[in-house]
């Protein structure tokens, strides 16, 4: 009985080091990555990644665009004394609480964009160390856990267990996650997504050209057709007219920011980071250890 025993441990501690041993040359990885499935995984997810991140590289410059165009409107003041009554306006001077979302929303593209790139790393650093070194490492441990399960007080089938699992979470997690929040993305905050873009894009271009015509001389574009307003008293209203529908077109913009933000968020933060603790939830769970 023990002779047998003795035999079954020895074919398993066998297998499990000509396994680790395929692990640790990488030959493992490209034989997982030859099945049609993981394949398919890791097409979808490298596309969903490079996507997202070129969505939130031309976000990103498109609000820089905008809030370059208002620091130059802010600086644009006219001076006129309509009826003999001085007044000063000043083209932006209401233009702080857009300002600080366009800056705030640019920062989160930023960090989107970072998220990005350190999931594209880790998914291509799961290759090598997640079928590479570290179940290599929780396959030999597993052979010693074969003959001799703890050593003083360490149970190496545990540390095996956990590190199997951690290996499985570094290689398949962040495929799986990708393909999930594509989905939901497809599903939910593509179109929403695009609606917004295009307002943004549409604001960007007039934007731009009224902040052209801001950094023009006095006599001619943006500031001169203000002046020549002012210089009547009958055209007070119409000044005061021009100036709310630049402030009116920009706060317009509020709604489609904040929506963009929140994609962003979605997709590169909240998403990955909840599909990733139900993925290790569900890989401890399945890989727990057991009693012989």
């Amino acid at each position: 009985m023990k002779i047998a025993q003795w035999t079954r441990k020895a074919s398993f501690g066998f297998l499990f080091l000509v396994i680790a041993l395929v692990a640790f040359t990488s030959h493992l990885d490209s034989i997982i990555d030859r099945f049609p499935v993981m394949a398919q995984i890791m097409r979808v997810s490298d596309d969903h990644l490079n996507e997202t991140t070129t969505k939130a590289l031309e976000t990103f410059a498109a609000l820089r665009i905008i809030n370059a165009t208002i620091s130059v409107l802010k600086e644009s003041k006219v001076d006129a004394a309509p009826a003999g009554v001085g007044l000063s306006i000043a083209a932006g001077e209401a233009l702080q609480p857009i300002e600080d979302l366009i800056e705030q929303g640019s920062t989160v593209m930023l960090i989107s964009s970072a998220s990005l790139g350190v999931q594209k790393l880790f998914i291509k650093m799961g290759s090598a160390f997640g079928t590479g070194i570290l179940l290599g490492t929780a396959l030999l441990i597993f052979t010693i856990a074969l003959f001799r399960r703890n050593i003083g007080d360490i149970d190496l089938r545990r540390i095996g267990y956990f590190l199997l699992a951690l290996s499985l979470v570094i290689k398949f997690a962040l495929p799986v996650t990708e393909c999930f929040i594509k989905i939901i993305s497809d599903r939910f905050l593509n179109d929403e997504y695009k609606k917004a873009f295009s307002t943004l894009e549409n604001a960007k271009s007039q934007i731009s050209e009224i902040g052209v015509e801001a950094e023009k001389d006095d006599n001619s574009g943006f500031v001169a057709s203000i002046k020549g307003a002012y210089n009547s008293a009958s055209k007070v209203l119409d000044i005061r007219e021009k100036v709310s529908n630049f402030k009116d077109k920009l706060f317009g913009l509020t709604e489609y920011l904040i929506a963009i933000i929140v994609i962003f968020i979605m997709q590169t933060i909240i998403l990955p980071i909840f599909f990733l603790l139900i993925l290790l939830w569900f890989v401890r769970f399945a890989f727990r250890p057991k009693p012989l």
